[in-house]
């Protein structure tokens, strides 16, 4: 393959073959007929200094092309874990710690980092740091998290979890959920006026309007879309 960059371009001739020195070693891929990878194998490697634990001697890891069809692997037994996360849907994960905690152990790790939503300062009617409080004060995050998340999230306001060093302290102003404080703010905001705040979580940003659409790194179609609208004659908005 090519990599083009700077005005040059450089022609890769690929490896000779993988190499590691982890608890796995490479083995080979199987791929689809169309030509992308349906599995890749890997075997225990015996001369690691400090081998894997137990008794698996091969790894599978195996392309499916849905949630649902992960799901439905688990259930009737050909898929023995899932690992990482977006594998599953929300809902799903609680089933499987809920109604079939009998059959399936779920297991979650302390966060990496928070999810954060980017508000642009430099457009309005956020360019109003007042504006600003004002929204992260109005949105229930506590309740998006139970209805798009099904539970598996906790509520902060902070960049970095709880878990990280240094970053356990709780500090202030709090930027929860208080529809008291964000009344009082939108009434010291510049351009004083009875607004609401429209937060929805959508698959497919709007093509028009008056929105704020922050994307998930990486891209793609999934993300928060931040209506202001009208409802007393406020300017700047629709």
């Amino acid at each position: 393959w090519k990599i083009t960059a700077f005005g040059l371009t450089v022609t890769c001739a690929g490896i000779q073959a993988p190499a590691g020195t982890g608890r796995w070693r490479y083995d080979q891929t199987t791929k689809k007929t169309d030509g992308t990878v349906q599995e890749v194998i890997f075997q225990r490697n015996t001369a690691h200094w400090a081998p894997a634990s137990g008794d698996v001697e091969t790894l599978r890891l195996v392309h499916y092309d849905s949630h649902d069809a992960v799901k439905a692997a688990l259930v009737d037994g050909t898929l023995d874990l899932v690992v990482g996360g977006g594998v599953l849907n929300p809902k799903d994960v609680r089933e499987f710690r809920t109604t079939r905690a009998a059959d399936f152990d779920v297991v979650l790790t302390e966060p990496l980092q928070n999810r954060i939503v980017i508000l642009n300062s430099a457009k309005a009617p956020t360019n109003d740091v007042q504006v600003r409080k004002t929204i992260m004060h109005a949105v229930n995050k506590a309740a998006i998290i139970e209805k798009e998340l099904f539970g598996l999230a906790d509520p902060v306001d902070t960049l970095f979890p709880k878990t990280a060093p240094y970053c356990h302290l709780d500090l202030t102003p709090r930027w929860d959920f208080d529809l008291e404080k964000a009344h009082f703010l939108n009434c010291q905001s510049t351009s004083p006026c009875t607004c609401n705040c429209n937060c929805n979580v959508q698959n497919t940003p709007p093509s028009s309007g008056n929105s704020d659409v922050v994307a998930p790194p990486g891209g793609g179609a999934s993300g928060v879309v931040i209506n202001m609208y009208n409802s007393g004659g406020c300017p700047g908005t629709s």
